[in-house]
């Protein structure tokens, strides 16, 4: 099991410097336990997003203190045999037995990422037989769902869940709060399905501020819209405390293609960087790709195929690993969803691992928790590789307190978000108390991060255009 280096569970503002907790505004009054009390279950709606699922966990155990039940759901089958819709019943989700007997865990070292061991007891595994004489999913899920109530439950990219599961596991385990951890406003609108009859208070946490934009026009308002982006620490078993243990620069992220009536094209730009790296000057520069695809998708000329390395399907200690190696990473937006309905799975992974992003002013004015600190700005008039030069040339000093930064940010970060979860726990029960147990109430008052965020005082954050 990794020992974990980041701010432990304790949410103790002395983990942090005097500044930062200045900056955090944190009052609490801490129960004399370590854990809250609270009831919490994550419930990962789709076989994907997996690094979301984490950065759930690692915020309720870190940041409201106490201990979640994960359900992670493997793919769910139109025709399933007898022994496949009773696995669930006869085995269990905590048993992570397969038809075949083998256990299952998480895939892609999701639990070594976050310090678990695989027999741990608060993960299982769901499999939803979706045949058409299949009992109801909440049918499948009451033999082993079974420590309901519950106070929260939290559903991971529901917006893309076809079969509703999230409303099941509600049904089963009967929580206080529902809240969809959701991260593509265009496929929300006032007919998803998820919206739809919820069983219990719903209340939508956007992975960003632009996509909680989104989502709150779209739907006019008619449900409570929070942001707050989800992230779990990576911690490296040996730490880089200087540019000795740098190489070059990473570019993460699957190569899926996108099409419209304006163009297609790879969701990452790299038909635009390959000229940059011919250039005169660049040859000291070189990349790291890693997702989910093949090597030749890059169309990678020739010249450059010694500056460019390739992985993928990497762990995920091995992914975030290779990415903290790296001087900075490289959005390449291929288009501007990621500007203005979906949240960039490499602003997480530059929380994830406080490895610094090349960002335009664009992406700052959009990303409104990052300032200039926390990454490395393209100038207008730059390129990208006009910023890797620039970075290469920084001492140690200015490349390692942006990495500071990063941290101290995801630490407030995680803290605004076990406020917010808190507080919309308070708004649906209409009391002062944050949960149906008997534990003292931990109470949470953060400032806004960098003032662009939603105050978390009463009343604040619900719903309302930051």
């Amino acid at each position: 099991m990794h020992q974990r280096l980041a701010p432990s569970r304790t949410g103790s503002c002395a983990l942090l410097s005097f500044w930062a907790c200045a900056l955090l505004g944190v009052s609490a009054t801490l129960d004399t336990a370590h854990a809250s009390g609270l009831k919490v279950t994550i419930f990962n709606d789709v076989p994907a997003h997996f690094e979301v699922l984490a950065g759930a966990v690692d915020t309720v155990r870190t940041h409201l203190r106490t201990v979640p039940e994960i359900v992670w759901m493997t793919p769910s089958q139109n025709s399933c045999s007898s022994s496949d819709s009773s696995r669930n019943r006869s085995s269990g989700i905590r048993g992570r037995q397969t038809t075949t007997g083998r256990q299952r865990s998480p895939p892609f070292g999701l639990l070594p990422w976050l310090g678990d061991a695989p027999d741990n007891p608060s993960w299982h595994s769901f499999h939803l037989c979706a045949s058409p004489n299949a009992p109801s999913a909440p049918k499948q899920m009451q033999p082993v769902l079974n420590w309901g109530p519950i106070d929260i439950l939290i559903c991971i990219s529901p917006e893309l869940d076809k079969d509703t599961v999230c409303h099941a596991a509600a049904r089963v385990l009967r929580p206080s709060l529902l809240v969809a951890l959701v991260h593509r406003a265009d496929l929300i609108g006032k007919g998803s399905r998820f919206l739809t009859d919820p069983p219990a208070p719903l209340h939508l946490l956007a992975l960003g501020p632009h996509v909680a934009n989104t989502v709150r026009a779209r739907l006019h308002n008619s449900f409570p819209v929070r942001w707050a982006p989800l992230v779990a620490a990576f911690n490296p078993i040996s730490p880089c405390n200087s540019r000795e243990c740098l190489r070059g620069f990473a570019i993460q992220g699957t190569l899926r293609r996108w099409s419209s009536s304006k163009g297609s094209g790879l969701i990452r730009n790299f038909s635009g960087l390959w000229p940059q790296l011919l250039q005169p000057g660049s040859a000291a520069i070189n990349l790291t790709v890693l997702g989910k695809g093949q090597r030749r998708d890059l169309e990678i000329p020739a010249s450059l195929n010694h500056r460019v390395k390739f992985f993928s399907g990497l762990p995920y200690p091995d992914f975030w690993q290779t990415i903290y190696n790296s001087y900075a990473l490289v959005p390449a937006f291929g288009n501007n969803q990621y500007l203005k309905t979906r949240i960039s799975s490499t602003v997480l992974a530059s929380l994830t691992t406080c490895v610094p992003m090349i960002a335009t002013r664009e992406i700052l004015d959009v990303y409104t928790f990052f300032k200039e600190d926390h990454v490395f700005v393209q100038r207008p008039g730059e390129r990208e590789v006009d910023v890797m030069a620039r970075v290469i040339a920084l001492d140690d000093a200015a490349i390692f307190a942006r990495r500071r930064a990063l941290c101290q940010l995801r630490q407030a970060l995680g803290q605004q978000a076990a406020a917010m979860l808190r507080e919309a726990l308070q708004d649906v029960s209409g009391s002062s108390s944050a949960g149906s147990s008997s534990a003292r109430t931990t109470t949470v008052a953060v400032a806004p991060v960098h003032g662009q965020g939603c105050w978390l005082g009463p009343g604040g954050c619900n719903g309302e255009p930051e």
